[in-house]
């Protein structure tokens, strides 16, 4: 038989249980979901679209989050692509 219990079912049992996957919701899936549409480039218009927002703002100022890996590669392409404007 396979055992299909839960996390929640397993900390209710036993606080100090190793559980495989922190406590999460599917909100909280849907808003890493959006962040990385966004870090893949997908358009912010098909995103917004996929998640059934009427505002792009809702799509990109709530669900959307910059991760720091994200900011770093976007200031490196910064560096890269501007790096002659630097130059005298």
């Amino acid at each position: 038989m396979i055992d299909i219990t839960t996390n929640d079912e397993v900390l209710e049992k036993d606080e100090n249980a190793t559980v495989l996957l922190p406590r999460f919701s599917c909100h909280t899936l849907r808003h890493t979901f959006t962040t990385r549409l966004i870090e893949a480039g997908v358009n912010p218009k098909v995103v917004q679209d996929t998640l059934g927002h009427k505002d792009i703002s809702t799509t990109l100022g709530i669900y959307a989050s910059v991760t720091n890996e994200f900011k770093k590669s976007a200031y490196d392409t910064m560096a890269v692509n501007n790096s002659d404007i630097w130059k005298i």
